[in-house]
């Protein structure tokens, strides 16, 4: 495991962003319904690590 404390902030800020966007879509049955019939938390936990590898980092 890293413990590069740029890339930890990094991590850390989009997870918090991250995770108000998904409070947001929480209120969504649509949404809720969108998750469960995905294949399940890993594709999700994999999905968001793309994306925050794929922001830009400061």
């Amino acid at each position: 495991m890293r413990n590069n404390q740029r890339e930890i902030c990094h991590y850390r800020t989009y997870l918090k962003m991250y995770g108000e966007m998904m409070q947001d879509l929480s209120v969504s049955d649509a949404y809720i319904a969108k998750l469960i019939d995905n294949n399940g938390l890993d594709d999700f936990e994999t999905g968001l690590r793309k994306l925050i590898e794929k922001s830009p980092k400061y």
